[in-house]
């Protein structure tokens, strides 16, 4: 039975509904998350052994945790905060090592994290407890990233399996989404400042938050360009991407809106620049559609904006709360917070701060202590190898875009790993997230040629 519902047409919408249901129950049966979360994890890792990875149950089941992190975080119930980065690094090593076939993997990733592991050791650690909590929220981040590098790094997916994982995505978003739209109290009866505000954000932290609606928002605008469906109906795509729009703008928090626009528009453009006849085929794109998204987004940003009695505005306008007068910094303290940061390695130029060493300046500086902003914490706490650390997570994929022959899989790096450097420039690595996009970022997409044959998106 189950079998057959899997073939039906109407399969997506069934899994929708689920998701919406399990996340409005959550909200009054919070062990839901618990048993959801630790289930996925158990399921993915017994589907992944059995199989062999065979099917990518490593990639699937990681690929949702992953997306439903925040709903777990939302929950509180009891899971380890880095749950996610702890589950999505184990499935993807199980991935790979039960996996028949081997595959070759950057090495340059393996001298990456090389660069970063002096970090660890630089503070003198004298309790063990302080120690875990610096590894597990600074540190945790970049081994997933590796990891994910690691297992993406030109592994071939054809476009039935690659829709399977943006529909995994989807289904940890429209989770969140969910439990949020109930946590969340009645939009007009909200104070509006000239802040993020905790309280639209179902009192869960808004800059999380918005980021994984914001890779909602990336996801649904990627294959809404290639023209492939993640549902059965495009209308219900079209909803999400309001809904999701909807309650980001009114979290207040603009970092996930701002990275979903600007991953999709650097992409597009990108690619027409690189190749402009195969974009223009793999693109497709129809004035019709571009004008109806303008519209949707449009009416979410009219409307929130009048319910906000024009404090949204305000917001991305960059005025304050009293409408007297422009803010200085847009960027909300993250300037400072870089030059905080440049600071501390100017003092520590060789060794770094260590994990964990820019916490104290920033503290005294700015009354932020954690990092916000993952390129200038590199920088402060790796020293002189933070610094050739970074130019290897910024400039190796643009020398794969020019190395990649294949217009989907170019578009698609574009698209995923610039969402994940942008959500590391305002949101670090608090999440798993940014590091799972980035390594996703490297596939290579099967693309049917004319002659319906599937050829590889080859590399040169």
């Amino acid at each position: 039975m189950f079998s057959k519902l899997k073939r039906s047409r109407y399969y997506s919408t069934y899994i929708l509904s689920l998701m919406i249901a399990i996340g409005i129950a959550t909200a009054y049966i919070h062990q839901l998350a618990l048993l959801f979360g630790a289930g996925a994890f158990i399921y993915g890792a017994y589907a992944t052994l059995i199989k062999r990875n065979r099917n990518g149950e490593a990639h699937l089941y990681a690929a949702f945790i992953m997306a439903s992190e925040v709903y777990l975080r939302m929950s509180h119930v009891g899971l380890p905060w880095e749950f996610g980065k702890i589950t999505v690094s184990f499935l993807l090593l199980l991935g790979m090592v039960v996996e028949k076939q081997k595959r070759a993997i950057p090495l340059i990733f393996f001298l990456y994290l090389l660069m970063l592991l002096p970090g660890v050791f630089v503070p003198e650690w004298t309790d063990i407890m302080q120690f875990k909590s610096e590894f597990m929220f600074t540190f945790l981040g970049q081994v997933v990233l590796v990891i994910s590098v690691f297992y993406f790094y030109k592994r071939t997916m054809t476009l039935e399996q690659w829709v399977k994982v943006g529909q995994m995505i989807l289904w940890g978003v429209v989770l969140t989404s969910a439990l949020l739209f109930v946590k969340t109290p009645d939009y007009a009866t909200i104070h509006y400042g000239g802040g993020s505000n905790f309280a639209a954000s179902g009192g869960f932290g808004p800059n999380q938050l918005v980021a994984i609606l914001g890779m909602g928002i990336m996801l649904l605008g990627y294959f809404l360009l290639i023209n492939k469906r993640l549902l059965t109906w495009k209308w219900l795509e079209i909803v999400l991407l309001f809904l999701f729009t909807y309650q980001g703008l009114f979290t207040f928090s603009r970092g996930g809106l701002f990275s979903a626009v600007i991953a999709l528009s650097v992409a597009v453009i990108a690619i027409y620049i690189a190749e402009p006849k195969r974009a223009s085929r793999l693109l497709r794109i129809n004035p019709l559609k571009i004008f109806l998204l303008i519209v949707v987004l449009g009416v979410a940003y009219t409307q929130a904006n009048r319910i906000t009695g024009g404090a949204l505005e305000k917001r991305y306008t960059n005025v304050d709360e009293y409408g007297q007068k422009i803010k200085k910094d847009y960027s909300t303290n993250r300037i400072t917070i870089v030059q905080d940061d440049l600071h501390t390695f100017s003092e520590n130029l060789f060794t770094g701060a260590g994990i964990g060493g820019g916490r104290a300046y920033r503290a005294q500086n700015t009354g932020i202590s954690a990092a916000h902003v993952e390129f200038s914490r590199m920088l402060a706490e790796h020293g002189i190898l933070g610094l050739f650390a970074l130019a290897i997570l910024l400039f190796y994929p643009v020398f794969m875009f020019f190395k990649i022959k294949n217009t989907f899989s170019r578009f698609t790096m574009v698209v995923f790993v610039l969402y994940g450097l942008l959500t590391m420039s305002h949101n670090a690595l608090r999440l798993a997230m940014p590091s799972f996009l980035y390594g996703l970022g490297f596939v290579m997409i099967l693309v049917e040629n004319k002659s319906s044959r599937l050829r590889k998106g080859n590399v040169g």
